[in-house]
């Protein structure tokens, strides 16, 4: 058998019991790969926005990128900004207080979350889950969940809903949430394994001394798949190799001097000497890594729980993001959410970038990705969930026309624009959730 055989007939190399999935290879496309196929990512963002530095007031491709999205203005025709989409069943429907929980249970499940903090909770099936059920077994995993901050299923979070509700978005049935990821090492070692696991203790400390690679234990095996792919696919190979050894570095080098002084509570101890910035951009990497080889087809990630109290001193800000969402229109408090939603936007913006580079044939992984970045809150002060600030990136392989400000009719259900993401994910849905009608995304 020679090595384009070999080669041709797997997608992972195995060596030590560590895998390194490939990324999408122009080589072997005509044989074990097919063309890239649509990838989707969901974004949460809690508590909402200040909704004039978001808003366009233009519709169309002509309008004037708002204060909020300005690090996004390069990316201007690789996304829509969308508006007057809600849920409905988001808002309290006679249950009272407790729209942050609301907000996270229901945001992509498009279900009234029952109102218990103990273990009768119901939500729904999240839309997420809907799309990798439609492909399971296709990868290595099914769907991937992460999220900046920890946090259980057990006890009553806000207002007498069950931290199940606050702490996930992602919903394997009306009983189950899926756990999150919540430290950017355990996460990046799911993927590729430990590259430390089979070391004795002396060996593991060498190994970091020296930031040694999982892909040096996989050089051989590399080296005769680059004597066989194009040159287009050797570059894309090492680039692939570099980016993996750079995200090694980083879990290996975390030191004590890199401790987060945004956490304001102690719910990050599986990553406490990662900042939140450092964090969050290795999340955005890891999600890259992964829908890049493949790994995965579906993921989501957290910036926040509902209700997310995040202290982010770094950029000035001293009361917690929460706190500052009721900001009863104090003009000192909205500056200070002005910085948080910029703040989390440069970062949307770096994993746009980082997709964007990916090359997959004629296209990139963002233009065969969509991704939803937003809030189930559009104003944190007013608890409100119409109009809420919504970002579709990405062109889903072509069924997706991105670029320009889209003005829904007002009360339009976000569930409406599932349908529409399920078409272009090459897996329709005729219903879900509280769904009228099926938004069309290629036009």
């Amino acid at each position: 058998m020679n090595a384009f055989d070999q080669f041709s007939r797997r997608r992972v190399i195995q060596v030590a019991g560590l895998a390194m999935s490939l990324p999408w290879l122009e080589t072997f496309a005509d044989k074990k790969q097919d063309i890239a196929k649509t990838r989707a990512v969901f974004i949460f963002l809690p508590n909402g926005v200040w909704s004039p530095d978001w808003k366009p007031e233009q519709a169309g491709a002509g309008y004037t990128m708002p204060a909020s999205l300005k690090s996004l203005e390069e990316y201007r025709k690789d996304f829509l900004l969308l508006s007057n989409l809600g849920h409905e069943k988001a808002r309290s429907n006679g249950d009272g207080a407790g729209d942050h929980a609301r907000s996270s249970g229901t945001f992509l499940t498009a279900r009234q979350i029952r109102k218990t903090s103990g273990k009768n909770i119901q939500a729904g099936v999240s839309f997420d889950q809907v799309l990798a059920s439609q492909i399971r077994g296709e990868c290595t995993f099914d769907s991937l969940e992460y999220s900046m901050e920890s946090g259980g299923v057990a006890g009553q979070c806000d207002s007498g809903y069950s931290c199940a509700y606050v702490n996930n978005i992602s919903w394997a049935n009306a009983q189950l949430p899926l756990a999150r990821e919540s430290g950017v090492r355990d996460a990046f070692e799911r993927l590729f394994g430990d590259p430390e696991a089979h070391l004795s203790r002396r060996q593991k400390a060498l190994a970091r001394a020296r930031q040694s690679s999982v892909l040096d234990l996989v050089q051989q095996e590399s080296q005769d798949l680059m004597r066989v792919v194009s040159k287009s696919d050797r570059l894309k190979i090492e680039e692939y190799q570099d980016a993996l050894r750079d995200m090694e570095k980083s879990m290996m080098i975390a030191s004590e001097t890199d401790l987060d002084e945004s956490f304001e509570v102690p719910d990050f101890s599986t990553d406490k000497s990662f900042s939140y910035p450092r964090k969050v951009k290795l999340f955005y990497d890891v999600m890259t890594l992964a829908l890049q080889t493949n790994k995965t087809r579906v993921s989501t990630l957290m910036l926040g729980r509902g209700g997310s109290n995040l202290r982010h001193k770094s950029l000035g800000v001293e009361e917690g993001h929460h706190s500052l969402s009721h900001h009863q229109n104090k003009e000192h408090k909205i500056e200070q959410l002005k910085k948080i939603d910029r703040y989390h936007v440069e970062h949307f913006s770096y994993f746009l970038q980082k997709l964007k580079r990916v090359q997959e044939g004629e296209q990139n992984l963002l233009d065969n990705s969509m991704v939803l970045f937003g809030s189930c809150i559009r104003d944190g002060n007013r608890h409100d969930h119409h109009n809420l600030p919504l970002i579709l990136a990405g062109k889903g392989r072509g069924a997706i026309k991105s670029g320009g400000h889209k003005v829904y009719a007002e009360e339009t259900p976000l569930s409406n624009l599932f349908l529409g993401m399920s078409n272009a994910f090459g897996t329709p849905v005729q219903k879900f959730g509280d769904s009228t009608e099926r938004i069309a995304l290629g036009s």
